[in-house]
């Protein structure tokens, strides 16, 4: 039984600056709680959109060396931004099941969630969905417990091919929901130590909504970072990095909509798109203004 773990990474970006900011915090999060796994089943794919600067693969592939890390470039004009590769998924399957996970690249993971979600699944049958419900958040000031049964955070789906069921397939809110709805088991995992670690930063288009207000998210705690790969020194780093990032102007000093999250803004324009090619005759210039504005910000 294979295990994929899925990261989006910059789809519908071009800017060279969101990358190197991207980079720099995965090189303090995601990668070296991927190099800390315990088990080290699993290959890394990383979607990244299909017109990202080239020198972007090479990098991402020495964040974690000695882990099978596959590049897969999406064209969000055709896709949108789901970050799954189907075709990609089969080949790596070869016919046998596979357990699909998702984590954004400035997140951690335990360093057993790899062992543990295999140990979990390896008698499963058919397709499962499982989240693990305990975690923390760490902002530049503060560590915080979260209890989030459904967070998009580790979140995994054991299914095969066509893949239909995939990590991603539904909105990681109404994943449980909506899966059981469709007749699949889920799965709610509790663990005495949190599984995954989730970075809060004010310029993150996650935290756009909450500008201006101070969200109590959990009771306050501490964490031992060797649990998510990290030393004292590299939890230090990390909480600087936060700041830093929190500091930096926005890109040509435009602030962002409170209410409509950079992504949500991009799904609407894809949406837009798709609906237009359905039109005879296709308006093609019409389409081509709106993949315009889709990379313009």
């Amino acid at each position: 039984m294979k295990h994929v773990i899925i990261t989006r990474f910059g789809l519908a970006r071009l800017d060279e600056a969101f990358y190197r900011e991207h980079l720099r915090l995965c090189s303090l999060t995601l990668a070296p709680s991927l190099r800390a796994q315990s088990s080290k089943k699993f290959i890394w794919a990383v979607a990244i959109d299909k017109r990202a600067p080239e020198w972007v693969d090479d990098a991402i592939r020495q964040l974690t060396p000695g882990i099978d890390v596959r590049i897969w470039r999406i064209d969000p004009l055709v896709d949108g931004l789901n970050p799954v590769d189907v075709e990609a998924l089969e080949r790596i399957a070869r016919g046998d099941a596979v357990i699909t996970s998702r984590v954004d690249d400035d997140d951690l993971l335990h360093r057993d969630f790899v062992r543990r979600t295999r140990s979990e699944l390896k008698d499963a049958t058919g397709v499962v969905y499982l989240t693990y419900g305990d975690g923390l958040i760490i902002s530049r000031r503060t560590t915080e417990k979260r209890r989030s049964p459904w967070i998009g955070l580790g979140l995994s789906c054991l299914s095969s091919a066509p893949f239909e069921d995939q990590a991603y397939r539904y909105s990681h809110s109404r994943t449980g929901v909506e899966a059981a709805r469709d007749g699949h088991e889920v799965r709610e995992i509790s663990t005495p130590e949190p599984m995954w670690i989730r970075t809060y930063r004010a310029t993150s288009d996650s935290a756009e909504p909450y500008k201006g207000t101070r969200i109590r998210i959990g009771e306050a705690t501490s964490v031992d970072p060797r649990l998510f790969g990290l030393s004292k020194l590299g939890l230090w780093r990390l909480r600087r990095a936060l700041r830093e990032a929190e500091a930096a102007p926005t890109r040509s000093g435009i602030t962002r909509p409170k209410a409509q999250p950079r992504l949500f803004m991009k799904s609407e324009i894809l949406r837009t798109i798709e609906a237009l090619r359905m039109q005879e005759p296709e308006p093609k210039e019409t389409i081509e203004a709106l993949a315009a504005a889709l990379y313009s910000f």
